[in-house]
């Protein structure tokens, strides 16, 4: 029987060799971990962690936040100072001032980076890192590099497939020096301006990518950009639109469209004189960056009393996003393997815990040299076999359902 010897390596070292790198990705994140509903922090508890204690706070990196409105002082996480910490208002981030937090702000160190062409053609890109004495944190995004929403209308040879208001992801890019923007909308939603409490949520042909994310026990989701003010409600705790014809919150009412985007523009630009909600309450210095959707090239503008049914009228602030060096011509023609050209560009992902108060913010660069054919999703997709199954006919078909009917 041949011997067999086991080698004593390090768990690290041992899976050099067998952890895919795609690419290089480098930048910074900023967890809220929310002190009354935390899985981390629930769990850490149990394992009779004193986070009263300044040097436990200090060995897991937190900085406390808690600018609750309390009625016993006693009640506030440790290491607040109320009056010299809490005089600012939020201005975008609602949250900040409702829950008490345990903060956690650095650079991340990846030790996986994957990038994928799903089976959707879609483009993902899966970060894995550590947070240490907290867990395994992955996140990422995913794309859709062929985006452009259309819809099936009448035109000069009948039914035909027609780009909806016009190149979504050129006018998105307009502001961006070149290259490639992406709103990740992904479960976007507007609210009717008539009510506030009817949601109108985006058609998925609308979605143009998604965001995602694990920190240890928790799982995140990307929060979508806003078309409503989350800091103004009305009477009855709705958010308020960002429909320039009926907008009445924080930042003001704006006489034309064009000085409603300027407005909100200049709101969320964020300088030394002009903190973002992190730095000025949040201690953090995460470099939040807020895109600003402006829909002025849209085909009406929306404000002329329309029903508001579209984006026209409408801006949307985006803290979710990636931002592409190539063009959408040359993004979409990007195909799996080895990547002569790089795939380039930078990234801000807004995540939200699945079943807790707990946020996470996620910037970077990246570089991707090898995009990975995915080999275990469904090809033809479900839609594709249901449309074929059911004999379904195509925009411009001149037939209802099938052959026989």
């Amino acid at each position: 029987m041949r011997r067999i010897v086991l080698l004593s390596l390090p768990l690290s070292a041992a899976l050099v060799g067998c952890t895919p790198h795609d690419g290089e990705v480098t930048g910074s994140y900023a967890s809220y971990f929310a002190a009354a509903s935390s899985e981390n922090i629930y769990r850490l508890e149990a394992k009779l962690v004193d986070f009263s204690d300044a040097d436990t706070l200090a060995k897991y990196k937190f900085e406390t936040v808690d600018c609750r409105s309390l009625d016993d002082e006693a009640d506030r996480l440790p290491g607040v100072d109320y009056d010299a910490e809490c005089g600012a208002d939020a201005d975008f981030f609602p949250w900040i001032d409702d829950y008490g937090y345990y903060v956690r702000s650095e650079d991340f160190e990846p030790w996986r980076v994957e990038a994928v062409q799903t089976t959707e053609g879609d483009i993902q890109l899966t970060v894995h890192s550590r947070v240490s004495n907290i867990g395994d944190f992955r996140f990422g995004f995913v794309v859709d590099p062929d985006f452009q929403p259309q819809i099936c209308a009448d035109g000069d040879n009948g039914a035909e497939l027609q780009d909806v208001d016009g190149d979504w992801l050129a006018e998105w890019s307009v502001n961006e020096d070149g290259g490639t923007l992406f709103h990740l909308n992904a479960a976007g939603y507007q609210v009717n301006p008539s009510d506030y409490s009817d949601y109108w949520y985006l058609p998925r042909t609308w979605e143009a990518g998604y965001g995602f994310a694990r920190m240890a026990d928790e799982d995140f989701y990307g929060h979508a950009i806003d078309y409503v003010d989350n800091i103004s409600t009305d009477s009855s705790g709705y958010a308020v639109p960002l429909y320039q014809d009926a907008y009445d919150g924080h930042w003001g009412s704006a006489n034309s469209y064009a000085n409603f985007v300027e407005k909100l523009t200049e709101a969320v630009t964020y300088d030394d004189s002009h903190p973002s909600d992190l730095a000025a309450l949040g201690k953090s210095d995460f470099p939040v960056e807020i895109k600003v959707e402006d829909n002025s090239w849209r085909p009406d503008n929306g404000v002329e009393g329309d029903a508001a049914d579209g984006f026209g009228g409408w801006v949307g602030l985006d803290a979710s996003w990636v931002h592409f060096d190539d063009s959408p011509d040359d993004l979409a023609k990007r195909e799996p393997g080895h990547q002569d050209k790089p795939l380039t560009g930078h990234f801000q992902i807004y995540l939200e815990s699945a079943s807790a108060a707990s946020k996470v913010l996620v910037q970077g660069d990246f570089t991707v040299d090898h995009i990975r054919k995915d080999i275990w999703g469904y090809s033809p997709s479900l839609t594709e076999r249901k449309v074929d199954e059911n004999n379904t006919p195509e925009c411009g078909e001149d037939r209802l359902t099938t052959d026989g009917e």
